[in-house]
């Protein structure tokens, strides 16, 4: 893979097109952090792990985000303690934003995502969620989270068999 182009008066500038056709194929023009399919110019190149924590090394530790993520895991990741003071780098390898899909915390909190995006035919079901979430006077996450726990509570017995 080519490597990063610097700027010497500005640090970092530019990476190079080849690496994000590499990413774009590695991630199937998805978001690393949604999985939504994206076309190719809504995705950003992000480092996993912050710059100001590992730097650009060159183990290929790239991802592709949409602006959402990217927003969101810029703030999450700037507010962050470890961000913040002690720039650890094996904290920020076992967190959300830099492994979604194999994470300990987000950042450094206890917690566990699922971001959904809703697109097409799915779009009625979002909708019909939303007003069902509407009428049991529940926001859209906490109506999810019941249905979750409904399902997971009624079929405990079954999934713990499949497991």
């Amino acid at each position: 893979m080519d490597e990063v182009i610097f700027d010497r008066a500005h640090g970092r500038k530019t990476l190079p097109k080849k690496l994000k056709q590499h990413l774009l194929t590695e991630q199937d023009s998805k978001c690393s952090i949604c999985l939504f399919p994206y076309d190719p110019r809504y995705l950003q190149i992000d480092h996993c792990v912050p710059y100001e924590v590992a730097g650009d090394d060159k183990s290929g530790s790239y991802m592709l985000v949409c602006g959402e993520c990217n927003r969101a895991k810029s703030w999450a990741c700037e507010h962050c303690a470890n961000w913040i003071n002690k720039r650890l780098l094996p904290i920020c390898q076992s967190c959300y934003w830099a492994s979604p899909e194999d994470y300990d915390h987000v950042a450094e909190e206890v917690i566990r995502r699922l971001d959904l995006a809703w697109s097409g035919d799915e779009v009625r079901d979002y909708d019909l969620a939303e007003a069902m979430s509407r009428a049991a006077n529940q926001s859209l996450p906490d109506f999810v989270k019941a249905v979750i726990k409904n399902r997971t509570q009624n079929g405990t017995d079954s999934l713990e068999k499949q497991v």
